[in-house]
């Protein structure tokens, strides 16, 4: 005789609950932050490259570029704390829904663009992290800052996609979870 099993966290059939809401949130805030820290660099290296131009002081343009550095490395610990966090949520996601559902969102297009978009965001990160001017001339170290904005738009770009990634997962698990029939709860041996 005893009690059945009753899970610590119940949930209502297949419906994403609040550890999924949650981590989608957790997604969108730590994309849209990693949003803001591209454009800072670019920004941070577009004035780099004004103070270069105008021949303004060294001083000068070592503060744009020690906050342009600040940004390329908050940049690159947000993307690693994105890939954990998307992985979660993908996650949460599969075993909410189970093989089958599992194995539609495997299929979908959101989740090819989010594999390729984290290649190229680690092969981004990787071969162009340092390069921030290292020419040898004034006409070499703008065109490697002008590289480099290049280099942070596509990061930029990337991170909105992984936004309609986390938007597209979620709404394909919400149908799933609306049209498949629940699933069944385990139920805890009784011990006599």
């Amino acid at each position: 005789m005893g009690t059945p099993y009753q899970p610590m966290y119940p949930v209502s059939g297949n419906a994403p609950g609040s550890r999924d809401k949650a981590l989608f949130y957790l997604v969108l805030a730590s994309a849209a932050l990693y949003v803001i820290a591209c454009v800072v660099r670019i920004y941070e290296v577009s004035q780099g490259i004004d103070v270069l131009k105008s021949g303004g002081q060294p001083g000068e343009y070592l503060s744009h570029a020690n906050v342009a550095h600040d940004a390329s490395l908050a940049a690159f610990t947000l993307l690693l704390l994105l890939l954990g966090l998307f992985i979660a949520f993908h996650t949460t996601l599969g075993k909410r829904l189970g093989n089958a559902g599992r194995a539609v969102l495997h299929r979908s297009p959101a989740f090819t663009a989010w594999r390729i978009g984290i290649i190229a965001s680690v092969l981004l990160s990787v071969f162009t992290n340092p390069l921030l001017a290292t020419g040898s001339s004034l006409s070499e170290m703008e065109s490697d800052l002008d590289l480099d904005m290049v280099y942070y738009v596509l990061r930029a770009v990337l991170a909105c996609v992984y936004i309609w990634c986390a938007f597209s997962l979620r709404k394909k698990a919400l149908q799933l979870a609306t049209s498949a029939p629940p699933a069944p709860r385990r139920s805890r041996p009784t011990t006599t």
